[in-house]
């Protein structure tokens, strides 16, 4: 999976299940966690120029929480907008999933909600949050999860700040900026890569020479 996104109205617990399972697929992978938000455990995320670190990482779960202020589908035609879509069909090469939360999947420009594998309803009745997920590429409900909403809150006071605001990520001002920034993305990806197909070759498979 590369892309997730999680929606529902205000106070449906968004942010919180995006935190929690974000925070299981850590403790469980021992991945590189990153977020807009004040995440506990996550690197915060504020410029574009973190991507390299993603190309640096084993793999990696970057948090976008209110991912509308970056990736408005109204303004599908902007630069950044543009930049960011492009960096997200390189998810999988970079070994990284992104988590997103709307109030709207149809807020999210096309592009995203077309690479979404899973998508996750949030909504709430008295007692608990619950979580639909549904496989978007192929079409179908996968299972609901169910939190009591007293033990969520709890969980989610630990975790994440839920009070702060979200800015937008940072972009070049400039195509050409961005043009020499995916170059370099791309270089190191290829490095990191090369590096672990050297390191999972023996020294009794390759010549002397070769790793001298």
């Amino acid at each position: 999976m590369n892309v997730i996104i999680f929606d529902g109205i205000m106070g449906s617990g968004k942010t919180l299940g995006c935190s929690i399972l974000a925070k299981h697929f850590q403790l469980r992978s021992g991945c590189s966690l990153y977020s807009n938000y004040e995440l506990q455990g996550a690197i915060h995320f504020s410029n574009y120029e973190q991507f390299l670190d993603l190309a640096n990482n084993k793999s990696s779960i970057l948090c976008i929480d209110e991912g509308h202020t970056d990736l408005d589908g109204r303004n599908a035609l902007q630069n950044t907008v543009k930049w960011f879509t492009h960096i997200i069909f390189y998810l999988r090469k970079l070994r990284t999933t992104m988590f997103f939360t709307t109030p709207n999947i149809e807020n999210l420009d096309y592009r995203v909600r077309s690479v979404c594998n899973l998508y996750c309803r949030c909504y709430k009745d008295k007692d608990y949050f619950r979580y639909a997920m549904f496989d978007l590429q192929g079409n179908k409900f996968l299972k609901e999860y169910k939190i009591k909403q007293d033990i969520a809150k709890y969980i989610g006071a630990e975790i994440y700040d839920t009070t702060g605001i979200v800015t937008p990520i940072e972009w070049p001002n400039d195509k050409k900026t961005f043009n020499d920034f995916i170059t370099k993305l791309k270089n190191l990806n290829n490095n990191f890569q090369q590096d672990i197909a050297l390191s999972a070759v023996t020294p009794s498979h390759v010549p002397t020479s070769a790793v001298s």
